[in-house]
Formats: C-alpha cells, sequence, structure tokens
C-alpha cells in the first residue's frame, strides 16, 4: 500500500485510490463540514505537536496555544493509562480478495498499564458520537479482533475509555450503506478481511500480530465449562 501523507490519499498495490472514512462518513452524510472551515487544519496540527512530542523532537518555544494545549492532554493521557507506546500514525486498508474496502491511518496504538493492547484517536473540538464509529473502523481495520479503545480529546483534556468491539456493527452499517450508494449492490461482510498496514517498526509490526495470533489461537480452543 501507499499513502500520501501531504494530501492524506490512500493507495492499494494496484494503484487503485481507496476510499478513506472521513470520505465514507461524509458521503454518507453522517457528518458535515462546512466550506472553508479551518478546524481540520487546527487538528492537524495539534497532532503533528504531539507526534514531534513523542519523537523527543518537540520545541515549545515554537508552537501555538493549541498545540501546546494538545500536548498537555497527551501528557496527561499518557501518565494515566500508557505503559508503552506502539506506534503512531499506522496507515492501513481493509480488503476483501482483490477488493480495497476502506483506508484510515490509526493515531496510536500502545500497551496500557494492564498490558492489554489498546488504539486511541485524538480528537480537537468537541464530542461527537461518530467518533465512536471511527475508532471501530480504525480497530476493526487495522487489528480484526476488539480491543480496548480511547478517544482523547485534546482540548477538553478528556479522554473515552470505549468497548470498541460493541461499535462494529455501528461501523458496518455506516460502510454498507455507503458501498451500496457507491457500487449498488450489498457487501457480504461474512468474508474474513485482509488487512495491509504500513508499520512503522518492526516493533509495531510484531506487537500487533502477536495481538493477532493470540486472539486468533484463543477463539480456537474449547471454551471452558
Amino acid at each position: 500500500m501507499h499513502f500520501d501523507r501531504e494530501r492524506h490519499i490512500y493507495f492499494d498495490d494496484n494503484s487503485n485510490k481507496v476510499d478513506s472514512y472521513s470520505q465514507i462518513i461524509k458521503a454518507v452524510n453522517l457528518v458535515y463540514y462546512p466550506p472553508g472551515m479551518k478546524a481540520a487544519d487546527r487538528g492537524t496540527e495539534m497532532h503533528t505537536a504531539i507526534e514531534l512530542y513523542q519523537k523527543g523532537a518537540w520545541i515549545s518555544e515554537l508552537q501555538e496555544e493549541h498545540e501546546l494545549k494538545a500536548i498537555k492532554a497527551y501528557k496527561k493521557f499518557k501518565e494515566t493509562y500508557i505503559k508503552e507506546v506502539i506506534a503512531m500514525e499506522i496507515p492501513f486498508i481493509a480488503s476483501s480478495g482483490d477488493e480495497s474496502l476502506w483506508a484510515g491511518c490509526a493515531d496510536l496504538v500502545f500497551i496500557n498499564k494492564k498490558d492489554q493492547i489498546c488504539i486511541a484517536d485524538m480528537k480537537s473540538g468537541k464530542k461527537y458520537e461518530h467518533h465512536k464509529i471511527q475508532l471501530a473502523a480504525y480497530n476493526l481495520g487495522l487489528m480484526g479482533y476488539p480491543a480496548m479503545g480511547y478517544v482523547i480529546y485534546l482540548d477538553l483534556e478528556e479522554c473515552e475509555p470505549l468497548d470498541i468491539s460493541k461499535y462494529w456493527d455501528h461501523w458496518m452499517a455506516v460502510y454498507s450503506t455507503y458501498y451500496y450508494k457507491k457500487k449498488r449492490r450489498l457487501y457480504q461482510f461474512d468474508r474474513v478481511l485482509q488487512r495491509v498496514a504500513e508499520y512503522p517498526n518492526q516493533r509495531a509490526r510484531d506487537v500487533i500480530n502477536e495481538y493477532k495470533d493470540k486472539e486468533a489461537l484463543r477463539r480456537l480452543s474449547p471454551q471452558k465449562r
């Protein structure tokens, strides 16, 4: 896969553009962004500040007020929940066979203090219900097994823990509506999804794959009676 970070566009191995989560929810009118809205640029700057901070390249003297607020919120979240950061900004494409379905970029994958693998999404601005659906789309598209999830609200300096699997069917309802509108046919979601991810390092690849393997074995093991 290829992820054009500047234009935020995803391409599969056949150079086909793959629709992102944001494009899909806008297409089904789940959210509406007015023309000329600058909130997205502000949110991007907050994300970038956090990435630089995590890499040890953050220079506080050069940051805007909203970026300083983002760093403060992330530090609070990290101290409370994070044992080890596995990776930030992992782009992925979920597919079935030769057909690419949806794409996204997970903000944060980490091990929490209970030694659970978790996925988090960082948001500027207000709380919206579709943020939970986005986390479900990312969890399903990147991992395929339920993980603990968190939506981190940077402006509010709050986080909302989630059992993401409860929102998988919400995302499937959104995606099937979109798929029907685009392809004029319903999609059979009982087919197994494949996932292609652009991991930033071998540690991230190993941890996520180990998690997938453990979940697969757990599901195959006989149920305790």
